[in-house]
């Protein structure tokens, strides 16, 4: 089996934890990349949404956990570098979305993975990033 490759941003990994609608189709692609059935992918600035979000909802514990968490589903931190940060600011420059939903939209066109969200802003780039829709 070929294996696919997955960026997952902050709306697929927080609907997963909040139980909404669409956080069974994050909960089987985490499945995926923990059964090494695919490759996952996370921003290392979605990943700092996700912690700062569930640091100030939960804690600290609970957002050092969730880190420690994903890390075990098998998501490979994908870091902020030059060519990511241009790439993501020339996103930035086009689509009026927030700074993490580029740095995402980078991820996935750099790696050519597909972008897994239920973010509507997400929308534009539908044609230039592989999206696959959580809802």
């Amino acid at each position: 089996m070929k294996q696919n490759s997955i960026v997952f941003d902050s709306f697929a990994i927080l609907s997963f934890l909040k139980g909404e609608p669409g956080s069974n189709r994050v909960k089987e692609y985490l499945l995926k990349t923990h059964n090494k059935q695919a490759i996952g992918y996370i921003s290392a600035v979605n990943l700092c949404e996700v912690y700062y979000i569930v640091m100030r909802e939960k804690g600290y514990e609970d957002a050092e956990i969730l880190i420690t968490s994903l890390k075990d589903w098998g998501l490979n931190v994908v870091l902020a570098d030059e060519d990511m940060a241009k790439m993501a600011g020339q996103l930035k420059a086009q689509h009026p979305f927030s700074l993490a939903d580029a740095f995402a939209a980078a991820t996935s066109q750099k790696l050519g993975a597909c972008l897994l969200t239920g973010d509507t802003e997400f929308q534009n780039l539908e044609g230039k990033v592989k999206i696959e829709w959580i809802k």
